[in-house]
């Protein structure tokens, strides 16, 4: 982003980012860095203000005091302390490898329904088409709005998710309630419903499924002791015969894989390959060890 916008923003008359201009480009990393720091470092204080309250009954001490009305406008006029069920609830999925924190939960309408409120202190707004620039996320997510209502908006779904798998109820709605000093005009926190996107949440966790390992032996045990060979030293003979293929008295390795991490590709088969080839994918610098693993 800061190299696609670079010689734009260097121009002192850009009403947005002009305070960039003349400035190195290492200087604004690290000023970016700083924010994001303080902005979470303030966040997470106030998330912990707001627990102490539905846990311990605790007020808040002046330092989120435009904050701390906000948060009372909304626990007398949006959710009663009364109706809240648990606050601060860590949600996990180990089969999907997904784990978070919901805020709120409190009683719906219904018995057995449930609805999601999310505290978010954020400096730019959370609706919906709000610095959106036509711009969508990477798929599953590809209709998603590219900007924090969209981010939200995938977050409280997959809790939603969890939380249904997990406890056998039904969500009936989800909010994003923002509070800012600064940012949220007046003494009312923002309240904004999140729209509910199944299809996305469907395939990000088919995606993020934990496959099960395929134990040695069986059906596809000892390559030497038969088409069903199962018992002892199949895996160690399967092994050596995926690894190896024999041509007259030869050994030789027909599969060299890429080590660096998350880059899959196999090189084609050489000759007489050097110690450390270079990998031939695109985005991979790494050098190569010798793999002699091959795909199946």
């Amino acid at each position: 982003m800061l190299e696609q916008n670079w010689d734009k923003w260097q121009d002192t008359s850009n009403k947005r980012h002009g305070e960039y201009g003349g400035l190195p480009r290492e200087e604004v990393k690290s000023k970016w860095a700083e924010v994001g720091r303080d902005a979470a470092v303030l966040g997470t204080a106030m998330h912990r203000t707001f627990e102490l309250f539905y846990t311990e009954g605790r007020v808040d001490d002046g330092s989120f005091a435009r904050e701390w009305e906000q948060f009372m406008h909304f626990t007398e006029h949006v959710c009663p302390v009364g109706n809240v069920l648990v606050s601060e609830m860590r949600l996990f999925s180990p089969k999907h490898r997904l784990c978070g924190t919901a805020d709120v939960i409190a009683k719906g309408s219904a018995p057995g329904s449930v609805i999601i409120y999310d505290f978010k202190r954020s400096k730019h707004a959370c609706l919906e088409n709000e610095h959106a620039f036509n711009e969508w996320g990477y798929p599953p997510c590809n209709r998603i709005t590219a900007n924090n209502h969209g981010t939200y908006r995938v977050q409280l779904n997959l809790y939603a998710a969890m939380l249904e798998a997990n406890y056998g109820v039904t969500v009936e709605k989800m909010f994003l309630v923002r509070c800012h000093a600064t940012a949220v005009v007046g003494c009312e926190a923002e309240v904004i419903e999140v729209a509910p996107c199944p299809e996305v949440v469907a395939q990000v966790l088919a995606r993020r499924e934990r496959k099960p390992a395929v134990q040695g032996g069986g059906a596809r045990g000892g390559v030497r002791g038969g088409a069903g060979g199962g018992g002892g030293g199949g895996k160690e003979t399967r092994r050596r015969a995926s690894c190896f293929r024999r041509r007259g008295s030869r050994r030789r390795s027909f599969g060299r894989r890429c080590r660096r991490r998350r880059c899959g590709h196999y090189l084609g088969r050489r000759r007489r390959p050097s110690r450390y080839p270079p990998c031939r994918r695109r985005r991979c610098r790494r050098r190569l060890h010798r793999c002699r693993r091959a795909r199946q």
